[in-house]
């Protein structure tokens, strides 16, 4: 709903706004408030164990799937 879409909007300005590339972790609070930004890492746990996926789940896809997305993102860089 709202509150999802406004979850996705903020993580996507801090992520923005840092310069961060490919991915990264924030954290909110969800308060009755309002939706307060907590932090971010840039290199999050990408064990299985690992917030990351457990987000993944959440949204109906799997660590692996996000392994192969960055292996992908990775070929199409340059090396030079």
């Amino acid at each position: 709903g709202e509150e999802k879409h406004a979850l996705v909007g903020n993580a996507r300005k801090v992520h923005d706004i840092l310069g961060l590339s490919h991915y990264s972790e924030q954290q909110f609070v969800v308060g009755k408030r309002g939706i307060y930004f907590r932090g971010v890492r840039s290199h999050p746990n990408l064990t299985k164990e690992g917030l990351m996926a457990r987000s993944l789940e959440a949204i109906g896809t799997k660590l692996g799937k996000f392994f192969e997305h960055l292996i992908t993102l990775s070929k199409g860089r340059s090396t030079e």
